[in-house]
């Protein structure tokens, strides 16, 4: 669990980017860090190529309708 890390779009990418090739993974605690849209879309790209995420806790982050939007068309997609 990574909540109040400082977790930023950097390194929002950088988890993206494990959260890739991840398969055991199923719950990932990103709440109150500064994760704003291009982190949060960053994120929804991985969970399109992730199938053992069964939580993601994104609450109070800067995510934006842009980012909410991103995260909503993965989850579309991954359902």
């Amino acid at each position: 669990e990574l909540e109040s890390s400082s977790i930023g779009n950097a390194e929002a990418c950088e988890i993206a980017e494990a959260l890739r090739s991840s398969s055991t993974l199923t719950r990932l605690g990103l709440s109150s860090n500064d994760i704003q849209a291009p982190g949060a879309a960053s994120l929804a790209q991985a969970l399109q190529y992730n199938g053992s995420l069964s939580s993601l806790d994104l609450s109070n982050n800067a995510l934006s309708n842009e980012g909410i939007a991103h995260l909503a068309m993965a989850l579309r997609s991954n359902s």
